[in-house]
Order: structure tokens, then sequence, then C-alpha cells
């Protein structure tokens, strides 16, 4: 047994020994801990900077590569339209001509700017036309009248074309554009030139003016022969047949109405009725008259008051003239 312990002593010396050299060693502190990953921490971020700092000169440098690239290359015809139009305060200038104008197309002409040419020739041109314009205003032509009544008529016409019936109203603006069309072309065409300059700059203008000659003479009569100009009625002349029916309308209109009154003075006499009214329910004439004394008079029922106190009533009379009137609508209608 002693030789046991003597042999397990001497096996543990060693390990004796070397825990004696470990607790001996100091473990570090955490202010020493802390200082060593701070340091990390500085060197990471200053590897940071520097990468950023040459990928910022990286990209510096491609900037004014791009810069160099741009200022030797020609500028595209888009980019030099933009920079006049800057230059030029062109929506600005196209702001104040807008609010000068005459009529609702000039006014979309201008919106949101005024159109530029789409080539110098057509610039050229453009200058000309306005130029004449302008030549022919100082001289006392152009009145701003003789743009009155000028509309939008191109709706109507497509409409026409695709065989559609136009309403009054689209008749009456397109005989007032008319009218004012052959005004406006009248007034190119008189205008006299005292230089060669000024005939080669109206000569644009005639021709711009050119298909205002092209306007029927008798479009604009004529719808005014049917129509109603301003307002889009369609007069009793229109047509024969037109005037027939509105005539025996009229006729009828008047009989039915003298029968009614007669009628409704009767029943108010006889406190049949609160007074002497003729009124329209459904589309025909009619009295009213108190609920209680509907059945004085014949006729029929075509309504009655929120109340019921009173309903409204066709007397038997009237039924033929209403029916008439019903008929003689329809066909205006047709």
């Amino acid at each position: 047994r002693g030789g046991t312990m003597a042999s397990t002593a001497m096996a543990s010396a060693p390990a004796l020994a070397l825990a004696g050299r470990a607790s001996k060693l100091k473990r570090p502190s955490r202010e020493r801990v802390a200082s060593r990953r701070s340091a990390a921490t500085t060197w990471r971020l200053s590897a940071a900077r520097a990468s950023n700092a040459t990928m910022a000169l990286d990209v510096q440098d491609d900037e004014e590569d791009d810069d160099e690239e741009d200022a030797r290359r020609e500028p595209t015809p888009e980019e030099l339209d933009a920079e006049a139009r800057v230059l030029l305060q062109w929506p600005e200038l196209s702001a104040q001509v807008r609010a000068f104008t005459a009529t609702t197309l000039g006014y979309r002409a201008c919106d949101p700017v005024l159109p530029l040419g789409a080539d110098f020739d057509a610039s050229r041109r453009l200058l000309a036309e306005t130029s004449a314009a302008a030549a022919l205003r100082a001289k006392g032509r152009f009145p701003r009248e003789a743009f009155e009544g000028t509309r939008d008529i191109r709706p109507w016409v497509m409409g026409a074309a695709r065989g559609r019936v136009l309403s009054g109203g689209s008749l009456a603006d397109i005989a007032t554009t008319s009218a004012a069309a052959k005004a406006v072309g009248a007034e190119v065409r008189a205008a006299a030139t005292e230089t060669e300059a000024e005939t080669r700059a109206l000569a644009s203008l005639r021709e711009l003016a050119a298909p205002l000659g092209s306007i029927p003479e008798t479009l604009e009569p004529e719808i005014r022969r049917c129509i109603a100009v301003p307002g889009g009625t369609v007069r009793d002349d229109a047509s024969e047949k037109l005037r027939e029916i509105r005539e025996e309308r009229r006729e009828t209109e008047t009989a039915l109405r003298a029968m009614l009154l007669e009628k409704a003075n009767f029943l108010a006499r006889k406190n049949f009725a609160e007074r002497a009214q003729v009124v329209s329910r459904l589309g025909r004439e009619c009295i009213p008259m108190k609920a209680g004394a509907q059945s004085e008079m014949d006729g029929v029922v075509l309504g009655a008051s929120g109340t019921g106190a009173t309903v409204f009533k066709e007397p038997a009379e009237a039924t033929p003239l209403n029916n008439r009137l019903m008929e003689l609508a329809a066909e205006e209608e047709e």
C-alpha cells in the first residue's frame, strides 16, 4: 500500500508543478482587453476610410473623363433645342402670346408652348408667317372681330363625314366658324404690299390661308336659313313638312289650353278646385282639383299630390287633343 501511494505521488509531481506555474501567470486585465479591441476597431475604420477615399478618387477621375468626353462631342439637336428654349424663356413667352389669342384653337396652339419648326426651312416659314401677320396688324388689318364666332368644329365635321346627324347647336357653330374663316381669308387676300420683301412674306401667309377659300359659299347661308344662329334652334322654314307640323301643333295647343281654362274656371266656381289652373303631368295637359270632387268631371286621373288632397285629372274632351300633340311632337323630332 505504501508503494502505491509513493507511485501516485511521483506521478502527480509534474502536474502539481505545472499547476503551480500556471497559478503564478497573471490574467490580462479588462482595461487591456478593451484597449486591444479599440485598437483593432480603429485600424479597421482607418482601412475603410482609405478604401472609400480611393473609390472617391476613382469616381472623380471617371466623372472628369466623362466631362471631357461630353465637351469633345457635338451636342444633339434635342440638347440644342432644350438649351435654346431656356435661353429664350420660351414657356414664359408662350404664356404671353396665349393671353392674346382670340380663338380656342389659337389658345390650344400655344398650350403648353408655341410650336417650333422641325428644321431650318420650317422655322423660316413660321417666322415669315408671323412677320406678315404682324405687318398686316400694323396696317389696321386683321381686327380681332374677324375671328369672332370661331369654334373648334373638328368633332362636328368628322361626325358629319361618318354620316351622323348634327344638332342645331353644332350646325350653328359651323355657321359662325365658316363666316369667320371667310372674313380672315378676305383680309389676307385683300392685303396690299409695298415692297418685294413684304410680297415674299405675305406669300407664305396667303399659302397658309388658302384652305379658307375652299369653304362652300352656300354653307353658311343655308345653315342660317334652317337654324337660328346663335342658339341652334331649328327654324320653321327648314322644310315644308316641319312648317306644317309646327303650325298644326300651335293651333292644337291653343285649342287645348282654351278648353282646359274654361273647365278649370267652372271647377273653381263650383269649389271643386282650389283655383282655376292648368298644369302638365306625364307630358299631358290637365286640371288640378280636389280629390273628393274628382267624380264631378269625366276623364283620366294622371296623378295626385304628395298629401293626396289634390288629383290631376285630364278631362275626357282633352284626351284627343293631348294625343294629337304627342303625335306631332314625335313627327317634329323625326
